[in-house]
């Protein structure tokens, strides 16, 4: 009798040590500091994300920290001179809207309205992108509009030998492995041109599934190499034992309303794009699609950057 309690006693005392040591880091978010301790709700750390403002964030292995946490974090650490961002080249384009000071509620989502520290203020969808354009701090922004389907695409070196259907499947268990996507927020994975692999993922509110948003920022990161996690930095992306190089990624946002920007101030490609999305989303898609294209053939080289739809951070 004496030998099972104490067999019982190790075992609990093996699972609280493996639990601590476990909770040592925080596995989804490389800035957390941990302690070590694991409370009721598992394990969750402290991360400070600006001078004055330190939140706990969970830190199970695809609990991803909010988007919108992780932008104000790398905001802070650049201006303490904690970033070890790299500095672009003398011909990279700065998206201004993606790059930005976010102003977060305690849960972690986007305020509707963002000002970046400024005069000038905007309001955003809840990925964080602006939707609206920009004015002084009176701007009223309402209700923060939902993101429902988040396009990706991703840009590969040719395939070889591996067919599609295994290229698909192995992106498809790298969203629920790595990133927590739950199956009912995948729509589609495919392959419409070459080497460009696309995939449509749904904001699915039945369950408690990861914010589509984060998914993609953590996403994007990986592929340009400053990934977010704390282990495993590598996107790693393999069929079978051999790797894809994913080269580059796109990502798509589709809100519930159109957006509201006043047509004077916008180009006549970005004009058509908000006229097509209140007609159809579908044909949005056609459209942002074929408006690159066209940019490309025009200026051989550089991308148009629909600042209400897509969304290309640089890292």
């Amino acid at each position: 009798m004496r030998t099972v309690f104490s067999l019982i006693l190790f075992s609990l005392t093996v699972a609280v040590i493996s639990s601590q040591q476990g909770c040592s880091r925080c596995s989804p978010n490389k800035w957390a500091l941990c302690d070590g301790s694991v409370d009721s709700s598992g394990c969750t750390c402290p991360v400070t994300v600006s001078e004055n403002f330190t939140v706990q964030v969970k830190c199970g292995e695809t609990a991803l920290t909010p988007k919108c946490f992780m932008m104000k974090t790398e905001m802070y650490r650049t201006r303490a001179g904690l970033s070890t961002r790299r500095k672009p080249g003398e011909h990279a384009i700065i998206d201004n809207d993606g790059i930005y000071d976010p102003m977060c509620e305690l849960s972690g989502i986007f305020k509707a309205k963002q000002c970046n520290n400024s005069q000038e203020c905007w309001c955003v969808n809840t990925a964080g992108v602006r939707r609206t354009d920009k004015k002084d701090q009176s701007i009223t922004c309402g209700e923060l509009v939902g993101t429902w389907w988040v396009r990706i695409d991703l840009k590969h070196e040719p395939l070889g030998n591996i067919s599609q259907s295994a290229l698909f499947e192995a992106i498809r268990t790298k969203l629920m492995k790595r990133y927590g996507v739950i199956p009912a927020s995948i729509d589609k994975i495919m392959s419409e041109e070459e080497n460009v692999v696309t995939i449509d993922l749904y904001q699915n509110n039945t369950s408690s599934p990861p914010d589509l948003a984060t998914v993609a920022y953590y996403m994007e990161k990986d592929v340009k190499n400053s990934s977010l996690f704390a282990y495993d930095k590598n996107l790693n992306l393999a069929v079978g034992t051999t790797p894809v190089l994913v080269k580059d990624i796109l990502i798509y946002f589709v809100d519930e309303k159109p957006p509201e920007f006043t047509m004077k101030r916008l180009t006549g490609g970005i004009i058509a794009v908000i006229v097509v999305v209140v007609v159809g989303v579908l044909a949005a898609i056609v459209v942002l699609i074929v408006t690159r294209k066209k940019s490309q053939k025009k200026r051989g080289e550089g991308k148009e950057m629909d600042e209400m739809q897509k969304q290309q951070l640089t890292a």
